[in-house]
């Protein structure tokens, strides 16, 4: 064949004549020229064309064969090894063709697979569906698309993709043909997808931190447990929302125009914007934020922002500084370590002890002994301060010119987390001028009782008088009832004459307040008697139902002495005093009155 032209060679299946071709071949053979004046050789001439054109279609048709034979070979190939298995079922489910890909498939030769049940490898999970798909060829002939799991023959079980059809023959009989594309790859890659973005979901959904997203129109978009929390927001309230719906009112503004920066692709690091819970509190967030972008790597499709609730944290600055104010009061305050070397000291400390922070710190507290003290008391002091991790008291502390002072000192222990001592921590005042007061005041404290048991003195001799005077008023009123009216009269004017200039000589010679007032009282109540003797008195009348005590505490009442000073004069509590007013009240019949007690005894003495 290689004596064919090559334009013959490119089309194999041109039908076409051979005779020109033929006479053209002829005609250049020079022992058919030599006989071109015969009738045989005419003849022969003939005979000669047919045969060279019957070899030129026996070189055709040979090259028409190989050609199809080419053709077979690379369709059957490419239906051979494929990337896809091709099967052909019966009508009855068995296989009746497969090529190499669809057997390597099942993970067996091609001929092991033939006239098998293809259900057989068919995963469990998945039969009752494939029988659902092949009863419908039963009655339609539609192409029917599916994934399903098949198990192999090692017991590997693989996803495929499942392209059916059916396909009728001329003599009516009914196949299945199936292409199954392996697509377990594709479903690992799947499933570690869908694995990966459950876990991220989760991730985000349960993550301690605050996490919130929002898109191009700064509408949230995600929104996880820990900010429905801090807001009080479901996450179903919250999507859809304006990102503005969670900052406290006065701080929006101001917030959105920092939201708008990530839309520009600026990323958040650090910032703080608080948070605002639908109760009416604010949380402190220290928030950081990524913009995500869309394919094209320019558009933002949206921005997440992580936060951490700082609120403590700005609790335990503000503390801090606090603290650090706290510290430079009035009191020294040092602070040491565990083996009580001093490591701060504060300005007042300074002040109080003439000792710079840089000569104390690193020595020993006991640069302040004054040596006043003995080792057992120090030996008691820190025996309290490991027991009750405190101790206050007195103690007497060295100047740095040597000056000893007293100071009322307090030393706290520091306790570590393990419960060990860290730190400890003395403040200290000098209470050098509270000594000297107490001492000014320790010597009038003894002057006054001197001064106390002299009035007290005094005081007996004024009772055991006063009781001779009252013992002499009770035999003058029983004398009154008895003798005529010059007797009345004599007696009234004796108690003018005798009675009453003694009681007002004992108001001059006495000094003490409270005896003064218990004698004009008792000249009050004299001045009462002398000028209502003899006559019918409401007074006298509602005294009767008196005891001598109430009696006395009425008459100051009607004197207008307040409860003190009669509690003082007749040495009684002020709550005494309260119990007789309140007995009064009731004898005299003003318990459910609202009438001024002192108003109604002047009343009964008119």
């Amino acid at each position: 064949m290689s004596h064919l032209p090559s334009d013959r060679r490119r089309a194999p299946y041109e039908r076409r004549s051979f005779r020109p071709e033929a006479e053209s071949r002829l005609a250049r053979n020079p022992a058919a020229e030599s006989h071109a004046d015969v009738p045989v050789e005419k003849l022969l001439h003939e005979l000669q064309v047919r045969q060279i054109e019957l070899d030129m279609q026996n070189d055709e048709l040979r090259r028409a064969h190989f050609a199809l034979e080419e053709s077979r070979d690379r369709y059957l190939d490419l239906f051979e090894y494929a990337p896809v298995g091709y099967f052909t079922l019966t009508t009855a489910g068995l296989i009746a063709e497969a090529n190499f890909t669809g057997a390597a498939l099942l993970g067996l030769d091609r001929n092991d697979v033939l006239l098998r049940p293809f259900a057989g490898y068919v995963a469990p999970e998945f039969v009752d569906r494939f029988h659902q798909h092949m009863s419908r060829f039963s009655h339609q002939d539609e192409r029917q698309n599916y994934d399903m799991q098949i198990r192999r023959e090692d017991g590997e079980l693989r996803y495929v993709h499942v392209d059916a059809v059916r396909v009728k023959a001329e003599n009516g009989s009914v196949t299945l043909r199936i292409t199954l594309t392996d697509i377990t790859e594709n479903q690992r890659v799947e499933d570690a997808l869908r694995e990966t973005t459950e876990y991220l979901r989760n991730l985000i959904g349960h993550a301690n931190g605050p996490i919130v997203v929002w898109d191009a129109s700064c509408r949230i978009v995600k929104f996880n447990h820990a900010i429905e929390k801090l807001t009080g927001l479901t996450a179903h309230e919250a999507i859809g929302l304006s990102i503005e719906r969670l900052f406290p009112a006065g701080e929006r503004e101001a917030v959105m125009d920092k939201i708008k920066l990530t839309m520009k692709g600026e990323c958040w690091e650090s910032l703080d914007i608080p948070v605002l819970h639908t109760s009416g509190g604010v949380r402190a967030i220290s928030w950081n934020s990524a913009t995500l972008y869309q394919a094209d790597g320019k558009t933002v499709q949206a921005v997440i922002a992580q936060g951490q609730d700082i609120t403590e944290r700005k609790q335990v600055e503000q503390d801090l500084r606090i603290a650090a104010t706290a510290f430079e009061v009035q009191e020294g305050i040092l602070v040491t370590d565990e083996h009580s070397i001093i490591i701060r000291v504060n300005k007042a400390f300074t002040r109080l002890t003439g000792f710079s922070a840089e000569e104390v710190i690193g020595q020993p507290a006991s640069i302040l002994n004054s040596g006043r003290h003995t080792a057992n008391f120090y030996k008691t002091m820190w025996k309290v301060i490991n027991r009750a991790r405190y101790w206050q008291g007195e103690i007497c502390n060295r100047r740095k010119n040597g000056e000893v002072f007293p100071a009322l000192m307090t030393i706290t222990a520091v306790v570590g987390a393990h419960g060990k001592t860290t730190h400890y921590v003395g403040s200290f005042l000098d209470i050098t001028l509270q000594k000297q007061a107490e001492q000014v005041l320790l010597d009038t404290r003894k002057h006054l009782e001197k001064q106390v048991e002299k009035t007290v003195v005094e005081l007996n001799q004024i009772k055991e008088e006063a009781v001779e005077v009252n013992t002499a008023l009770k035999v003058m009123m029983k004398l009154r009832e008895t003798e005529s009216s010059d007797a009345k009269n004599l007696l009234i004017l004796e108690l003018k004459q005798e009675v009453m200039p003694f009681l007002q000589r004992l108001k001059n010679g006495s000094h003490d307040p409270r005896q003064i007032r218990l004698l004009s009282a008792l000249e009050a109540n004299l001045q009462r008697l002398i000028s209502s003797y003899g006559c019918v008195n409401n007074m006298t009348s509602a005294c009767r139902h008196l005891t001598p005590k109430e009696i006395q505490v009425a008459s100051m009442v009607r004197e207008g002495f307040p409860t003190k000073v009669i509690a003082a004069t007749l040495s009684l509590s002020p709550e005494t005093i309260s119990i007789h007013r309140k007995n009064i009240r009731k004898k005299l019949g003003l318990d459910s009155k609202a009438d001024n007690l002192r108003s109604y005894l002047i009343s009964l003495g008119k």
